[in-house]
C-alpha cells in the first residue's frame, strides 16, 4: 500500500472529494439540462451511461493486467473474464438506466433508479479489500470507484432529469422484474459453475453473501442459495414504497 496523499479508503478526505464531485456534477447536469426539451435530456442521461460503459471495459481491461489484484483476488483460480462480466447488482444498472433513458419503460427506470443506486452504494461503502486503502492512481481504484459513483449519479439522474417519477403502480412490477433478472443470473451463476467455466461465478449475490455484511444476515436466516434473498427483496419493496411516498409528499 502506498503511504501517500492520493490513499483512497471508504469515509477518508478522498473518498469526500470524489463524493463532493459527484454530488456538484449532479446538481450542475440537473441544472442545466432540465433547460432542455424532453428527447435532449434522454440523449444526455444516454451519453453519460454509454460513457461510463466504456469506461467500465477499459477498467476491466486495466485490472485483467494488474498482477496483484491478481493475486488478492484470485489467488486459487487466476484471472478470469467470466468473473468480470457486467451481470452484477450494480453493474448491470449501466444498461437498464441506458435502455431506461432512451425508452421510458417505467419498469426499467424504476430498476436502475430504485435498485442502481442501492447495488452501487453497497460496493462504494463495503469495498472488497482489493479496492481499499489503496492510491488514486491504481487503475483499479480510479476504475471501481469512477463507475459506481457514476451509477449512482446516472441512475438519479433518471429523477433529476425529469424523465421519471416513481407511483405506486410501478413499485410491483419493478419487483417483478428485480425478481426476473436476479433468478437469469442465478442461472447464469449455475451454468457457469457447473460447466466448470468460472466455478464460482455469483453474479447478484444470488449463490453467496461474499461477506457481504445484509446479505450474510439473510443467508443466516435462510441459508439455501437464492432463497435467502426473499428478505432482500421484501426489503426493497418496503424501501421502494417509503421513496415513493416521501417525494409524493
Amino acid at each position: 500500500m502506498n503511504n501517500n496523499r492520493l490513499i483512497f479508503k471508504t469515509g477518508n478526505r478522498n473518498f469526500w472529494l470524489l463524493t463532493g464531485i459527484y454530488a456538484v456534477s449532479y446538481i450542475l447536469i440537473c441544472t442545466i439540462g432540465n433547460r432542455y426539451p424532453m428527447p435532449v435530456r434522454q440523449y444526455l442521461l444516454a451519453a453519460l451511461c454509454a460513457v461510463n460503459i466504456v469506461l467500465f471495459f477499459i477498467y476491466k481491461y486495466l485490472i485483467s493486467k494488474d498482477k496483484e489484484y491478481e493475486e488478492i483476488y484470485y489467488a486459487e483460480t487466476g484471472f478470469s473474464w467470466w468473473y468480470e462480466l457486467p451481470l452484477h447488482l450494480c453493474n448491470i444498472n449501466m444498461f437498464t438506466c441506458l435502455i431506461g433513458a432512451l425508452t421510458r419503460i417505467p419498469q426499467i427506470m424504476g430498476f436502475a433508479f430504485f435498485v442502481g443506486p442501492i447495488g452501487a452504494l453497497m460496493a462504494i461503502l463495503m469495498p472488497d479489500k482489493v479496492f481499499n486503502n489503496y492510491s488514486f492512481t491504481y487503475p483499479r481504484m480510479w476504475g471501481y470507484y469512477l463507475t459506481h459513483f457514476s451509477i449512482v449519479m446516472n441512475c438519479f439522474l433518471l429523477f433529476g432529469l425529469k424523465l421519471y417519477y416513481p407511483e405506486y403502480f410501478h413499485l410491483l412490477p419493478v419487483l417483478v422484474f428485480t425478481v426476473e433478472l436476479s433468478f437469469a443470473a442465478f442461472v447464469i451463476n449455475v451454468i457457469l459453475r457447473k460447466s466448470g467455466i468460472a466455478p464460482k461465478a455469483n453474479y447478484f449475490y444470488t449463490i453467496d453473501a461474499e461477506e457481504n455484511k445484509v446479505l450474510e444476515l439473510f443467508q443466516k436466516w435462510i441459508p439455501v442459495s437464492y432463497l435467502y434473498l426473499i428478505p432482500a427483496f421484501a426489503v426493497l419493496l418496503i424501501y421502494m414504497y417509503a421513496v415513493t411516498f416521501l417525494l409524493h409528499l
